[in-house]
Order: C-alpha cells, then structure tokens, then sequence
C-alpha cells in the first residue's frame, strides 16, 4: 500500500486533533484528581500532615511549593497505611514535586516538617494519579509525536516531487 503525500498530511492532521484530544481530557483528569491546600505558614521546627486514600497501584503525586523563601530546608516524607517510611525528600526552597507507584492501597500521609529558616508560607498539592489518566497523558504525547512524523513526511515528498519537477522541465 502506498502512502501519497496528500494522505500523509491528513494522517498526520488527524493524529495531532486525537492527541490534544486525549491529553486536553487526560490532564483534566489529573487537575481534578488533586486536593490543593494553600498558604500554609510554617516555621522552624513545624510539621504539617496530608492525608490521601489511593489504590493499590495508583500513584501518589505531590508538589510542595514554597512562597517566597528560597533559603529554608524542608523534609518530605511519604509514609505508608502501615507506617512505614516510603519516601523521604530533602529540598532547600522553591519547592519540590515527586509522584511514585503506591505498592499498596489505603490511606498514605504526607509529612512535610520544616527544618531550619524564617517563617513562610507554603502550598501542597497532592493528589492520586488513576492510570488510565496517567496514560492517557503518554498517549497523547506519542501521537503527537507520530502526527509530526506523518507531516513531515509530507512535506518531505512535497520537497523532492517539486525538485524532480525541476530537473525534467530544465
């Protein structure tokens, strides 16, 4: 089967319409599955504590942003429904996001204590990520990606039909 040129370019037009499509809902999706707790003040020594319910299998996702402080030293720590420790970050302003595949299911707690610095305010947003969201994302990407290819070929065979044009009229 032969692919024309013309062909490509709407293959490739299609893929691209697909792909804001399925990425434009998946975000959507990953913008709604996140609970967003602002302006939270903290000072040396304090703690604060989010609570998540996930699925075996879902990713926890997190963003700690901090306002306006770029000097103070946060640990994050992402613990279990068991209470083990799962994962703990160290960072030093701005802020941090991290996202990671629960190995099992339950109520997870995130731990952000603030350990040295002047007072501030930060902001948590944390949420689980349903794989069908997740992937959705990374489809969406891919066909982009192969959207691009097929407008590309299309103007690559643009480009050598006008030059083959060229050489038998001359």
């Amino acid at each position: 089967m032969y692919l024309s040129s013309q062909n490509s370019l709407r293959l490739g037009l299609i893929l691209i319409l697909v792909s804001a499509i399925v990425m434009g809902v998946s975000i959507y999706g990953v913008y709604t599955s996140m609970n967003t707790y602002r302006d939270i003040t903290m000072n040396q020594g304090s703690s604060s504590d989010f609570y998540i319910n996930v699925s075996q299998g879902q990713s926890v996702s997190y963003t700690i942003l901090v306002n306006n402080n770029i000097t103070s030293t946060f640990t994050s720590t992402l613990i279990s429904p068991t209470g083990g420790y799962y994962q703990e970050e160290n960072f030093t302003g701005g802020g941090i996001s991290e996202s990671y595949a629960v190995p099992q299911g339950g109520q997870w707690h995130l731990a952000v204590h603030m350990n040295s610095g002047n007072t501030t305010n930060v902001s948590v947003h944390i949420g689980s990520l349903p794989f069908i969201d997740e992937a959705g994302v990374y489809s969406g990407i891919t066909l982009l990606a192969i959207g691009i290819v097929f407008i590309l070929f299309h103007y690559n065979m643009e480009r050598r039909e006008g030059e083959m044009r060229k050489q038998r009229y001359q």
